[in-house]
């Protein structure tokens, strides 16, 4: 069990400060920022109780650990009132709670004198959830040009997704149905509710080492499953013929092959709505563009090739590298573990806003052992 400060704030951010100015020719001060003189770093209040096991001699070992972390004193940035000058002050307030599970397994699988197989693999199970806020219901935006993506609300998951729920087509009319959660006859920014998250539920990875003489192989796979992508570049691409000011000069995007599936005629049940120039057939801030974000992926392919020498080394290793060989997902972006933010920040990751995939690299190396 341990308290840690969680994160560093700036130099003399709880001391108010004044600045010079002129008024109608006078000279004079004004305030500068206002300060809590009470701030401090946030907290971090970590237990761990675990178990490290060793099992046949050492052929299979590993732990099992139980954590929960409860960060406190969260930096946040508080509404004052517009008479003070300022829209916000920074104060320590809100708690967040992290627990779950984590799980590690080493397995020496094969061992015989050509040929080696080791395992290793790790599984980790977290439950997310904000206990406390300053003001609970904060909406928040990943970009500046959109309406609210993710909203802080407490027990509730970080990194909630907020916007209207989707329906799906309606098979007489191909008009996209959305719930309107007020019951006021209108679907709006009124009717958002939860539709997601970016925190996943289990994650983890999987390596596999091989031996096999002088050659040597290794591929190591990562998984998470639990975790949304709010796909808000698919209204551009998967508009339907739709432009602003219903002029065909406005669309200026083709449409992806998937529109392939859109309603055409009454009794259709397809996945998209009705092409239209006039009528948006979407709305942006909903649920129809939250996908299901879980991946397995192989990040790493290492074979290689051991030569030894009584030269200048004792040995050299030519090997070959693939990174990021393959994505295994339903999502139907390019990745679905990228983030439109940059991942600056968890309360507002997830977005694809258009975000350029991780790169496949390939990789031709040497290792000299003296």
């Amino acid at each position: 069990y341990g308290l840690t400060g969680d994160q560093e704030i700036g130099d003399f951010q709880n001391i108010t400060f004044y600045s010079p100015t002129r008024y109608y020719g006078y000279s004079g001060l004004k305030l500068r920022n206002i300060a809590d003189p009470t701030l401090t770093w946030q907290e971090n209040k970590m237990l761990n109780i675990g178990v490290d096991y060793d099992l046949f001699g050492g052929k299979i070992s590993g732990s099992v650990e139980y954590f929960k972390s409860t960060k406190s004193k969260l930096l946040s940035q508080d509404a004052l009132p517009g008479t003070t000058g300022f829209p916000t002050i920074t104060r320590n307030s809100g708690e967040i709670e992290n627990s779950g599970f984590e799980f590690s397994l080493s397995a020496a699988a094969i061992h015989k004198n050509d040929f080696q197989w080791n395992i290793g693999f790790n599984l980790t199970t977290i439950k997310n959830t904000i206990k406390a806020l300053t003001n609970d219901g904060i909406l928040l935006s990943g970009y500046s040009d959109l309406a609210p993506t993710h909203i802080m609300k407490v027990g509730e998951s970080v990194s909630s997704f907020w916007g209207v729920k989707y329906l799906g087509v309606d098979p007489e009319t191909g008009d996209p149905m959305y719930l309107d959660n007020d019951e006021d006859g209108d679907v709006d920014g009124d009717d958002a509710m939860i539709i997601g998250k970016a925190f996943p539920d289990v994650f983890g990875g999987l390596t596999n080492n091989f031996k096999y003489k002088k050659f040597d192989l290794s591929i190591f796979a990562r998984y998470s499953f639990g975790n949304d992508v709010y796909n808000l570049i698919r209204p551009v691409y998967e508009s339907l013929g739709y432009g602003n000011d219903g002029g065909l000069f406005s669309v200026y995007a083709n449409n992806a092959t998937t529109v392939r599936d859109r309603w055409k005629q009454p009794g259709d049940n397809a996945e998209y709505p009705r092409a239209s120039l006039i009528n948006a057939n979407f709305y942006e801030g909903s649920s129809q563009f939250v996908e299901d974000g879980s991946f397995v992926r192989i990040q790493n392919v290492n074979l290689g090739y051991t030569i030894a020498t009584k030269r200048i080394f004792s040995s050299v290793r030519a090997y070959v590298e693939v990174q990021n060989l393959y994505v295994f997902s339903n999502y139907k972006g390019f990745d679905p573990e990228v983030s439109s933010t940059g991942g600056s920040s968890e309360f507002t990751a997830g977005i694809d806003y258009g975000a350029y995939p991780q790169a496949r690299t390939y990789l031709i190396g040497f290792n000299f052992n003296f």
